[in-house]
């Protein structure tokens, strides 16, 4: 029997293609896209989250002919590494726990803040996440 180390068991892509007209908000597929450090190539969809933004997600238009365009526009210079160097630092920045925590407290500050009294002293944020790639 013949083991081979991986750096990773989980699979590796470069490129996240997901034309949709069907999802809303941020799909997991692309937020683990993102974490992971690849890059994605979304439809322009207005129910998508407007925090997917380039150079980590693109977004193009319907059909075939703009979805090429956009990718082939992707793999041109260096434009799939810069990509690629934004995907996760855009998923920590907009996506992550430590992101989600700020944003679940203040929306209920918003909505009932006297249930928060003391509640800013007693949570801490939490620690940022470290890099697995």
């Amino acid at each position: 029997m013949r083991i081979i180390a991986r750096r990773s068991a989980r699979p590796h892509i470069d490129v996240l293609v997901s034309p949709t007209s069907s999802d809303c908000g941020a799909p997991y597929a692309i937020l683990e896209a993102l974490q992971s450090g690849a890059c994605v190539v979304l439809s322009k969809n207005a129910w998508l989250d407007d925090r997917l933004v380039e150079p980590a997600v693109r977004r193009t238009g319907d059909g075939v002919s703009a979805l090429v365009a956009e990718l082939e526009d992707l793999l041109q210079d260096r434009n799939l590494e810069r990509a690629q160097a934004a995907a996760r630092p855009l998923w920590h920045k907009e996506f992550s726990m430590t992101a989600l925590h700020g944003d679940l407290l203040a929306a209920y500050a918003a909505v009932a803040p006297k249930h928060l009294v003391g509640v800013a002293k007693t949570t801490s944020v939490m620690p940022p996440v470290s890099s697995h790639r």
